[in-house]
């Protein structure tokens, strides 16, 4: 109730009466000026892109263009130009992107669709809110001027371009060679949270599963190579024509062929990332080869044990052990970690391991911190690799 109550406010900080205003462009949008004609040609211009593309609102349910349930002087889709309104003068730097129409309209019907009648008298305001934090992980995508950073959308696109060769490079070359970019297609799937590609109903079946989801950036991009993977056949037909139809035509049933790619793509990705991380092992030293034969050749549990080894408390109570000159107690420590890193063929740091391990084993005098501080070294690089 706060947060509808806060939503209160918001609305009267940027919405005003104005007359002129409401006989041009709506019953229900005011706008808040500070009588310098620059904000009020800025106002007017986001309003206006407003108003056209709320025409192009799935227009095919009727629902957009009925009176509002809560006030029979305007319509539902009065209310979504309101809130786009709103949202624009209280995030400036991004203000009203394209598309922004239909993932509040999205957002709108479900909340307007409640059975309890209590939460459809707080749909807008409940609207604004799940629009203003869905949008929060997702902005610079939003804003050009950070269309490279890491969050960008132009960094996302080359980023899923990677992620489709890794997955499935014939595919990628293939339309590598044909000089189809995918750009476009991507950009819009991406950006608007695949709210065009399928009919009503399947779309908002499709956000079900994405709102939910609790890593919404990653779960998108698998939608997005979902999209392409499915289309394999017609993009090795090597037309361009049945390419490009194929890419931006979706059957109902595609949805499900899509959301069944998921769990592939997972697993790919994931076996690429062990397999760079073998070779970076391999070049730092360590024996992959006869560390997964230990391990029955299963790369994870092979790479979880190495985590594990390496985060060993033995690390610590060696070096406080050597601190404090107790070499009973730092033997123990050694011959322990020895262990353990010479069961996982950890070899550059398992071999000055055992070293010190023996002269500690004979109560050798020596520089014990000197001699450890390297292999402590290579233990935080090792961890460094096994964690990228």
């Amino acid at each position: 109730d706060k947060k509808r109550d806060e939503y209160q406010d918001i609305k009267d900080t940027y919405l005003t009466t104005s007359k002129n205003l409401k006989k041009k462009l709506s019953p229900s949008i005011d706008i808040l000026s500070d009588n310098k004609m620059n904000y009020f040609y800025q106002d007017n211009k986001i309003l206006e892109l407003i108003e056209k593309d709320m025409k192009r609102t799935y227009p095919e349910i009727t629902f957009f263009q009925e009176k509002s349930k809560n006030n029979k002087k305007e319509t539902n889709c009065d209310i979504l130009k309101r809130l786009l309104f709103i949202y624009s003068k209280k995030y400036p730097e991004i203000a009203y992107v394209q598309g922004f129409n239909l993932i509040i309209a999205n957002l709108f019907y479900v909340f307007s669709q409640d059975e309890n009648p209590y939460f459809n008298l707080f749909a807008e305001e409940d609207t604004f809110f799940c629009f203003e934090l869905l949008l929060h992980n997702f902005k610079d995508i939003y804003n050009q001027e950070k269309d490279r950073s890491d969050k960008g959308i132009k960094n996302i696109i080359n980023y899923i371009k990677y992620l489709l060769y890794i997955i499935d490079s014939e595919l990628f070359l293939n339309l590598n060679n044909m000089k189809i970019d995918i750009y476009m297609f991507l950009f819009k799937w991406y950006t608007v949270f695949f709210s065009q590609e399928f009919e009503f109903e399947i779309t908002l079946k499709l956000w079900d599963n994405f709102i939910c989801n609790e890593v919404k950036e990653e779960y998108l991009i698998h939608l997005c190579l979902g999209s392409i993977l499915i289309k394999k056949e017609s993009i090795l037909s090597k037309d361009t024509g049945t390419i490009l139809d194929a890419l931006q035509t979706f059957k109902q049933t595609d949805l499900e062929l899509i959301l069944a790619k998921i769990p592939q793509i997972k697993i790919s990705l994931m076996e690429h990332a062990l397999s760079i991380r073998a070779e970076k092992l391999q070049e730092f030293g360590v024996d992959t080869k006869e560390g997964l034969t230990r391990c029955m050749n299963k790369e994870t549990f092979y790479f979880r044990m190495i985590t594990m080894g390496l985060s060993n408390d033995s690390f610590e109570k060696l070096e406080k052990a050597i601190s404090e000159n107790n070499l009973d107690e730092a033997f123990e420590a050694a011959h322990a970690l020895k262990g353990v890193l010479g069961n996982l063929a950890l070899t550059p740091i398992y071999k000055p391991l055992s070293e010190m391990t023996e002269m500690l084993r004979a109560k050798k005098t020596a520089d014990y911190a000197a001699i450890y501080k390297p292999i402590m070294e290579m233990r935080n690089q090792l961890l460094l690799m096994i964690k990228s």
